[in-house]
């Protein structure tokens, strides 16, 4: 059987205070006490800037030995913002992050919704593909639908090493590949929401496809891992959709301070 991990987009939230974190925990602690109730984390800020090797160093000793970081690629390089060559931003992001790769479980390059299927954009990838030189698994998550057909996506996605990215997100049609042997899925929201202390909105139907989809994935022997990544802009609050993801899919999960009386916000 398939083994799940289960977490959540970042972990340094002023939201979080009180529902998640105790009242007066450092903010230079979040890191450590996320890592007691949850095993993965998608770091976010990468996407923006690259961290010192002083930060990637005090989150390796943070997190105990079985936690695992997916980091999200720079900008620079999946929206060509960077003033190099997409070989040289690769070979420079992989260099600053080499750090933390004991530790990191994947790499996810998000591609814009203007990044449609095409001839040049298809070279971009092969690009990708050529120089990202990590034994780590890629993912590759796109925010255009003219991807999603199998004959587009076989050229570029084994689902061993390159996976793709199945996105919740309304305008973006949530698409599993057939017989991979890893899944990454991100549950995403529009930026509706900015305080993110608890539940504000019900998202019953997409949770209710990705149980469907995971209980039909789960039995299959060749698949090995699924990887669900939850954002705060999904509903509201995403350590409270971590945990009650594993309730609905019998996992075991670790309550945290405030859990039980989140549910009378709901």
């Amino acid at each position: 059987m398939a083994n799940i991990n289960v977490g959540c987009a970042s972990w340094s939230y002023k939201g979080w205070v009180d529902s998640f974190y105790p009242k007066r925990l450092e903010t230079t602690k979040y890191l450590k006490y996320y890592s007691k109730f949850f095993d993965i984390v998608e770091v976010n800020s990468t996407f923006y800037r690259l961290p010192s090797e002083n930060t990637l160093e005090t989150w390796l000793e943070q997190v105990h030995d079985s936690f695992k970081f997916s980091i999200k690629a720079s900008q620079d390089i999946t929206h060509k913002k960077g003033q190099y060559s997409l070989e040289d931003m690769i070979f420079g992001f992989l260099a600053r992050i080499d750090i933390l790769d004991p530790k990191v479980y994947s790499y996810l390059f998000q591609f814009p919704p203007f990044f449609e299927y095409s001839k040049k954009n298809l070279e971009t990838l092969d690009l990708i593909r050529d120089n990202i030189n990590t034994k780590k698994p890629v993912i590759f998550e796109f925010r255009d639908d003219s991807w999603f057909t199998e004959e587009v996506l076989s050229t570029i996605i084994e689902g061993k090493r390159f996976i793709l990215c199945t996105t919740y997100l309304v305008g973006v049609e949530a698409y599993y590949t057939a017989k991979r042997h890893s899944y990454y899925i991100r549950m995403i929201g529009d930026h509706t929401i900015s305080r993110f202390n608890r539940i504000k909105r019900q998202q019953d139907d997409m949770i209710k496809d990705l149980k469907e989809h995971i209980r039909i994935l789960l039995p299959s022997p060749e698949i090995d891992d699924i990887t669900v990544v939850y954002n705060n802009h999904f509903s509201g609050f995403a350590p409270w959709n971590v945990n009650n993801l594993k309730k609905r899919l019998n996992l075991p999960y670790r309550e945290y301070n405030n859990q039980k009386s989140l549910m009378d916000f709901i």
